[in-house]
């Protein structure tokens, strides 16, 4: 879809919620890691975000989950759950 196809309603919605105001990435990350998140997982496929969490928490894992990876990014969360780990 181009800017020139775009509905007016989701032109609208976009310029309201994500242009107009900023994604507080640190901060919910940081809630998150302090309820005890261990386990951050990033779709869609990349790895930016995944970098941002390994380099401002030491004592987590960050994947991106990728069609190729699904079934180890499942694999993990159901480990961490089963140590008695939040996320």
């Amino acid at each position: 879809m181009s800017a020139d196809t775009c509905p007016e309603y989701l032109d609208t919605i976009c310029r309201r919620v994500f242009i107009a105001h900023g994604v507080r990435w640190h901060e919910a990350t940081t809630v998150a890691r302090e309820l005890g998140c261990t386990l951050f997982l990033e779709v869609p496929p990349g790895h930016v975000l995944t970098d941002l969490i390994l380099d401002s928490f030491q004592d987590v894992k960050a994947y991106p989950v990728t069609p190729e990876r699904t079934g180890r990014n499942l694999r993990l969360a159901q480990q961490e759950q089963e140590v008695g780990t939040t996320w």
